[in-house]
Order: structure tokens, then sequence, then C-alpha cells
């Protein structure tokens, strides 16, 4: 996949050499993974500089950068500068922190099954755009995220968006099911990973990690880490991948 910064395959426990951390005791995922969380696209990143250190009034004028760029590469609506201009928030700094492809890059047909265990696949959501969310019950981030990634689907959730929630728990459905009743989850369906099938084919290195799926099938950003889904200013990010999707 043409990522300007792809993480190495690591341990979805966290407790791989380096990582810094013990199952439950903070976030799970690679320090690697760490690295390339905050670090960005490179073009989102360069943006976020330039607007924190000349401060609100430099907003036009990267703007008017951007459109120049857009203009002399034919930058596709899913291009990597569009989806990291829509991350921007009314500072001029990134919201999501969202890691996006050079281009739209086809996402994996992964499958899933629900809580009947009937098997699903990303194709069958084909005509919405999707925010593919893996988690599981024993990560600490994963859990105090998961009410949060429920307000997400209450608010947006519809004919054109829809959260798939991917568990990749090992002890099964039934564990999924206790976590939902205790949280009072109530807009998410639930899914679960049989295998780590999905989760490696995404190529994720720690949990939790939300992958944007446009219309076409095509993965347009991907966030690694908890964010808090219910805030304002995300809402309207995710609003802005809705309609450019």
């Amino acid at each position: 996949m043409p990522w300007r910064r792809r993480p190495t395959d690591g341990s979805i426990l966290g407790e791989s050499a380096g990582s810094g951390y013990k199952r439950g005791a903070g976030p799970v995922i690679s320090r690697q993974a760490q690295r390339y969380c905050t670090r960005g696209p490179r073009l989102g990143m360069n943006m976020s500089f330039a607007l924190g250190f000349l401060g609100p009034r430099a907003l036009p004028l990267v703007a008017g950068a951007l459109g120049v760029l857009l203009l002399i590469s034919g930058a596709r609506a899913n291009d990597i500068n569009v989806t990291t201009a829509m991350d921007l928030g009314p500072d001029g700094n990134p919201v999501l922190r969202l890691a996006v492809p050079d281009s739209p890059t086809p996402a994996p047909n992964v499958r899933f099954v629900d809580k009947a265990g009937a098997e699903h696949s990303l194709i069958d959501f084909r005509g919405k755009v999707t925010a593919v969310h893996f988690w599981a019950t024993w990560c600490v981030p994963c859990r105090a995220e998961l009410p949060q990634v429920d307000a997400l689907a209450k608010a947006l959730g519809g004919p054109d968006f829809e959260v798939l929630p991917i568990s990749v728990d090992r002890d099964g459905m039934e564990t999924v099911n206790a976590f939902y009743a205790a949280e009072g989850i109530q807009a998410l369906p639930a899914y679960l990973d049989l295998g780590l099938k999905a989760f490696r084919a995404f190529r994720l290195a720690g949990v939790p990690a939300t992958i944007f799926v446009d219309r076409d099938g095509n993965e347009i950003g991907r966030v690694l880490g908890e964010r808090d889904w219910a805030k304002p200013e995300v809402l309207d990010v995710v609003r802005r991948m809705i309609a450019g999707g």
C-alpha cells in the first residue's frame, strides 16, 4: 500500500520489544506506531507546523497554496491533499491527525462475523462511507473510547455513513456482548474478527485504530490511537469526509 510512512507490523498486545507498555497498562500500540500516529502525513504536518508558527492569519495563505497545488497535480476529490485539508480545525491544526495514502487505495474486502455468527464483508457496505473501527475489551484505551464511537454512530449514522466496530477479542462474542451491556452501547453493531484476518489485512500495528473507507471502497484515511469522537470539531471533520467520500 503506497503510504508515506507505513508502520511495521507489530503485536496488538503492545508487548513487543521496546513498546514500553504491558497489556492493559496503557496505549496498546508499538512505539513505532506511536511515532507514526503523532507524526501524521507529510503534507498535513508541514501545514500544521506553518499554521502553528504563523498563527491563524496563515490559514488563507496555506489554503491558497493548497488550491494551487491541487490544480497543478490534478488531484481527485479523495486525494491526499484534499483529505488532509478536511482534517483542519477552526484553528488551522489537524483534528484527527489522519494518516492518508498517497492516493485513494482499495481497501481489503475484509470479513467479520456478527452476534449471530453470520459472516459479513466490507463490500456489503459499498455505497456509503464507513469507519472500520478495530478495538478489544482488554485494551484500556479502547474501553474508554468505545462509548465515544457509539456517540459518533448516534450522531452521524444513517444511509450515508456507518461505523463498523470490529473486535479482535479472542474470547469470543460473549465478552463483547457483556461489555456492550455494561457500557450501554446502543448505536453500534457488534462484529468479531476471527483469527485477526481483518486486522492483518489492513496491516495494523495496534488497537484502537479506525479506517475510513469511501463509497467506492477506497481507503481515504486512518486514525491510529484513541480519539474523542463526540467532540464537535471531530464530528465536523467526519461530516466533511462523508460529504467528500
